[in-house]
């Protein structure tokens, strides 16, 4: 069984920048594939693979096992490279790894939150779901829905593998669904479906936030009924449940809002898209156990919500917005009373003295029908009133009971005395004063943001980096003068450093069939043109290109281009620490079509699917070294 993603991943993983696999596909290709985007072999996509490559499974198990041997930029495979597929960098940026770089297991897929109250041995009461589920979760054993599916459908629906409708897949007639067979949510859409000892989908099954924990499952006996919370839990007092807001106009990295991750239990799978203010849905979405949450007031309120945001602008101003929802036969008389009462009871507030207080007070109607139809446990959806009042002066003396109750105490006496039916839920949050300084401060990929003081930052740099004032006034890390990036090992070397006249490997000699002394072909130079991409431009070029001037300046810029070491490994040689790997460049080579000679363009990944073939074409076995390493 693969590795687990772990529930309190890194606060930001970012995928290796400009990487590509052997086909030329990024981490967002991965991405899609995981959405349940892509479901064609790969080699259909925009690439101009033969025919041949039928050999390719339509519907391989794991995109990140599948290609995982495909290695792309950097020596990097999809599980190092891609956040995805369990890679990817921390917020301090991308250390390009070592020459041969280990292959991790592709992560399978944690349970998402559920809604419903699970069957695990000790699960605890939250309003919001946990995205820290039990250490040890156990699907029901035995469990199937009434379908006759287990489990197992479940999983693999959320790993991108069963999107037919579910009636297709077994030899009934009966089964009459409609067309739209890509259902919102496997885990809501057949949560209905009761099964097994009474059981549906939300209470037995891990991936849809049921299961049991490392103690097991305790057979019921008869037929068992499942209460809203399991007795081994504590019981729930009358106290409001803690609020929680989602982040506004928060969207992840693929233009989704916090609805996608409520409705599709996807907080998980997606932990790593990490979109607007940098910050994924773990931080943003309440359906993930991110937003902004505070605990309400000890005891059940009806009175009006108060929140304590800081602004910019003088110490001594305060000021006051509220939204004010009254009945929809509220006579204009009536709406103009309780505005003067409410403005009146902020600005007599004891805090409030002495302090230019500016107040501005939005009314809203609502249909009466309405708040006769609505109880205290739906009271959000009737009638309410939210007050917020925005100081730079002091937050946290703003946001004591004491100052609460005065304000509201107030309003409730002057609004009864006045006979006037409003009612409205107590909300109490407190936004930070002031955001991360480091945030979104990446130091070029080569150090960490350090805070030094309330007013100034700086980049802690890696070996052989130098910190330095950036765009925007932000510190980076950047190469010392005179001195270029090395790729390979991720450091700065000197420019004016003269070039070893020497191989730095020794060559490898051919088995048998080459005399003795002989240089082993597979060290030199690929002979074939490359496609690489140069100031953003598209150009095709040769390994003489590389070495062809005496310099070692222009030689040291041309081999930290992606691809082109690996291509040239003699010229570059000092940028190389083994020889017989795979060009990384996508090439131009000859082949033999329909009793022709085409030249097209391919990678190593081509020549390594029919070795025995397509090693012996012109120029394809000094290219794909290691691919084609074990011919004579």
């Amino acid at each position: 069984m693969s590795p687990s993603i772990s529930n309190a991943p890194t606060d930001t993983c970012l995928d290796v920048p400009d990487w590509s696999d052997s086909y030329g596909d990024g981490c967002n290709w991965y991405d899609d594939w995981y959405r349940g985007l892509k479901r064609l072999k790969k080699g259909t996509k925009t690439h101009d693979h033969d025919d041949d490559d039928d050999d390719v499974p339509y519907y391989y198990d794991d995109a990140c096992d599948y290609f995982a041997n495909y290695t792309g930029t950097y020596g990097l495979g999809v599980n190092d490279a891609c956040c995805i597929c369990g890679g990817g960098t921390g917020e301090e940026g991308f250390t390009v790894p070592s020459a041969t770089p280990s292959i991790s297991s592709s992560p399978s897929k944690s349970s998402p939150p559920s809604t419903a109250p699970s069957v695990s041995a000790a699960p605890s009461i939250s309003s919001a779901p946990s995205i820290s589920p039990t250490e040890f979760c156990l699907d029901v054993p035995d469990w199937t829905d009434s379908s006759g599916d287990g489990c197992n459908w479940y999983d693999d629906w959320y790993r991108g593998l069963k999107h037919l409708k579910k009636g297709t897949r077994h030899d009934d007639d009966n089964y009459n669904y409609d067309d739209d067979y890509y259902y919102d949510d496997a885990c809501e859409h057949w949560a209905n479906h009761t099964g097994t000892y009474g059981l549906g989908v939300n209470d037995a099954c891990c991936i849809c936030g049921g299961g049991t924990g490392e103690e097991g499952f305790s057979m019921p006996s008869g037929t068992p009924s499942i209460s809203s919370a399991p007795s081994v839990s504590p019981s729930l007092s009358a106290a409001p449940s803690v609020q929680c807001f989602n982040i506004p106009d928060w969207t992840d990295m693929f233009g989704d809002s916090c609805d996608f991750y409520t409705s599709k239990h996807s907080c998980q799978q997606f932990a790593t898209a990490i979109g607007v203010d940098n910050m994924g849905p773990l931080e943003a979405c309440c359906g993930c156990g991110g937003g902004v949450t505070e605990a309400p007031s000890p005891s059940p309120s009806s009175l009006p919500s108060i929140s304590f945001l800081p602004t910019s602008g003088s110490p001594n101003s305060v000021k006051v917005e509220v939204n004010l929802e009254l009945p929809v036969d509220s006579t204009e008389e009536e709406i103009d009373k309780a505005k003067d009462l409410l403005e009146e009871a902020i600005r007599n507030q004891p805090r409030f003295q002495g302090k230019d207080v500016e107040v501005k007070i939005t009314v809203i109607v609502n249909d009466r029908r309405n708040l006769k139809m609505n109880s205290l446990k739906n009271i959000g959806r009737s009638v309410t009133f939210l007050v917020e009042i925005i100081s730079k002066a002091n937050v946290e003396s703003l946001t004591t009971p004491e100052n609460l109750n005065d304000l509201t105490v107030a309003f409730e006496q002057e609004a009864a005395n006045a006979g006037i039916e409003i009612r409205a839920t107590m909300q109490v949050f407190v936004v930070p004063e002031s955001p991360n300084p480091c945030r979104g401060v990446t130091c070029g990929g080569h150090g960490v943001c350090r805070v030094i003081s309330s007013t100034e930052i700086t980049c802690v740099c890696e070996n052989t980096f130098e910190a330095v004032i950036g765009k925007k006034s932000r510190p980076t890390c950047i190469c010392p003068k005179n001195t270029v990036l090395m790729a390979n090992v991720n450091r700065c070397i000197s420019i004016t450093d003269t070039p070893s006249k020497s191989p730095s490997f020794p060559p490898t000699m051919k088995p048998t069939v080459s005399p003795t002394g002989e240089i082993d072909e597979r060290c030199m130079d690929s002979t074939l043109k490359m496609k690489i991409e140069i100031n953003g431009e598209k150009r095709v070029k040769q390994c003489e290109w590389v070495a062809r001037k005496e310099d070692v300046t222009i030689t040291a810029k041309r081999c930290t281009i992606p691809s082109v070491a690996s291509h040239c490994p003699v010229s570059c040689k000092d940028y190389m620490s083994d020889c017989i790997v795979d060009s990384e460049a996508r090439f131009k080579v000859s082949v033999n079509q329909d009793d022709t000679t085409k030249t097209v363009l391919r990678y190593c990944a081509w020549a390594a699917r029919k070795p025995d073939e397509r090693c012996f074409y012109d120029g394809v076995g000094v290219t794909c070294r290691k691919s084609c390493a074990n011919l004579a």
